[in-house]
């Protein structure tokens, strides 16, 4: 009997350790789910989730493409087999979040990326949420 006890206990303590550490992490999982959803809607060609899930420079600089019509079928033909990884996520200073990638095109070429995002609030949005602000190649080494 004292077996079972000790074991629920530390079943019990072992679960609210996770309940805590998913409290603290709860920006870095968001950030997890806007990266998910970002790879998605390259392979699926989804220009709108794109542009919902881009701010800053980065969306100015992607939107003529993002509205060009031929756009959705030239994202599905080079992304259609791209895998990836998330390989790290870190809190950055002024509330950035960074979270570098891993990604493999055609089952040979890889690539290190990593997108920086920031939590804003648009119009016609009640809350802020988290956009990537900006898509950083490795080699480049820029931070």
């Amino acid at each position: 009997m004292r077996r079972i006890i000790y074991l629920v206990l530390v079943a019990l303590s072992l679960s609210f350790s996770n309940i805590v550490s998913a409290d603290q992490t709860l920006d870095q999982l968001e950030a997890r789910e806007v990266i998910v959803r970002y790879f998605d809607a390259l392979k699926q060609g989804d220009t709108q989730t794109i542009q919902n899930l881009l701010d800053g420079d980065l969306l100015t600089a992607r939107k003529p493409l993002l509205n060009n019509p031929n756009y959705p079928d030239h994202l599905i033909n080079v992304y259609k087999d791209m895998t990836y990884e998330i390989t790290a996520l870190k809190a950055l200073e002024d509330g950035v979040l960074a979270v570098d990638t891993t990604i493999v095109m055609n089952d040979q070429e890889s690539r290190e990326k990593q997108y920086l995002l920031h939590r804003a609030e648009r119009e016609n949005t009640a809350t802020e949420q988290l956009y990537i602000f900006a898509e950083i190649d490795a080699a480049m080494d820029a931070y």
